[in-house]
């Protein structure tokens, strides 16, 4: 089996072999198998693998902490493969005020904003966020953009 990228995989004798591998980088991958019989059958089968590096972060633009569905009653972060390390996300009033502010991760994942200033409710109105941070793979991500909270 060539694999695409100059690495080579010999399964044997074998049904059902199951070959993991990660390819070292993106970029498309023609793989090659070469098969062979006893009695001296041989076949050749190619495909072509296209390799992404899945990355991905979404925060939403608008919540309503009164929403029926749970998912739209904080603002938080959506993503795959982001980084713990150097996370930090920040959301202001229209006055530049912090009303929200985490480097928790996990925080910003589950739970978010819950629309609350100092303890009370926050105006309804445009809040401005600034989120930072960097992908599993070293990508740096920053994230401006902003968020209506709807009562």
């Amino acid at each position: 089996l060539k694999l695409g990228d100059g690495s080579v995989q010999n399964f044997g004798k074998g049904n059902g072999v199951t070959l993991p591998y990660v390819y070292p980088a993106e970029g498309d991958y023609q793989v090659v198998l070469f098969v062979n019989n006893t009695s001296g059958c041989n076949d050749t089968a190619r495909v072509l693998i296209k390799v992404i590096d899945k990355i991905n972060v979404f925060l939403p633009n608008v919540f309503s902490p009164s929403a029926f569905d749970e998912n739209n009653r904080f603002f938080r972060l959506y993503g795959i493969n982001i980084s713990p390390q150097d996370f930090s996300l920040v959301v202001y009033n229209r006055w530049g005020q912090v009303v929200y502010s985490t480097n928790d991760l996990t925080q910003a994942m589950n739970r978010g904003w819950d629309g609350t200033d100092n303890g009370g409710e926050a105006q309804m109105g445009v809040y401005t966020y600034i989120m930072k941070g960097t992908f599993g793979n070293g990508k740096p991500i920053s994230k401006t953009g902003t968020v209506s909270l709807i009562r």
